[in-house]
């Protein structure tokens, strides 16, 4: 998956992650507020799908797929930003 093919599905970050240094990964993950965070966190990290997701974080399932498409792309950008990605 290219970086700017980023999913909403589960364990869905850019194929380029494992490349990234981790301290850069939280750096970026920290810029995002807390509904996104938490959101890509679930999903991204702990891998839920959207369901289980929603189910968690007792939200409507379009609510974390929209988070977590925001989230993505965010955290692409805050890579960017820090130049860690292109």
């Amino acid at each position: 998956m290219l970086p700017h093919q980023a999913s909403s599905e589960p364990g869905a970050l850019p194929a380029m992650l494992p490349t990234v240094d981790p301290r850069a990964i939280a750096e970026a993950v920290r810029t995002l507020g807390q509904p996104h965070r938490e959101v890509l966190v679930e999903c991204a990290f702990r891998g839920s799908d959207v369901q289980q997701a929603a189910s968690r974080l007792r939200l409507p399932p379009e609510v974390v797929k929209a988070r977590l498409s925001y989230a993505l792309r965010a955290l692409r950008l805050a890579l960017q930003e820090q130049g860690v990605v292109r």
